[in-house]
């Protein structure tokens, strides 16, 4: 074999090796925070945010606080935004999130809730005017 091509062959493959993109895994984030006064939760909120591997954004952002019915959340878009509430539907604030883009779907719930909540007296029926606010 002649040098001057395993040189080439050589250089050539280094540069290769170099320009090898190695993938990074989507990401989540999400956490609550709570506001209280004489053990009544006065405000909670949720912050929630994705990023994804190959770049982009969610198409967008959905709650639920039963994790079959799910409402856009008004006003969020990008990766990353949050929900707050000054009532609940039970005691125990910690709504699901889910981030959609395309097919992926991404559900994230924080570890922790807001308990002491004021709950709502009635089963809700989810849509978008009935969003808490």
């Amino acid at each position: 074999m002649n040098n001057s091509f395993v040189k080439i062959s050589l250089i050539s493959l280094f540069f290769s090796l170099v320009n090898i993109n190695y993938a990074v895994a989507d990401s989540t984030s999400i956490s609550t925070s709570c506001s209280s006064s004489n053990g009544v939760v006065t405000n909670a909120s949720v912050s929630f945010s994705v990023s994804y591997s190959g770049g982009g954004v969610p198409d967008k952002w959905e709650y639920s606080f039963d994790g079959t019915n799910y409402v856009v959340i008004p006003g969020v878009t990008g990766n990353s935004g949050s929900l707050s509430a000054t009532d609940w539907y039970s005691n125990s604030y910690n709504p699901l999130i889910r981030a959609t883009k395309g097919a992926d779907v991404k559900n994230l719930q924080a570890g922790s809730s807001c308990n002491g909540m004021r709950a709502r007296s009635y089963t809700p029926a989810v849509s978008g005017t009935s969003a808490p606010t």
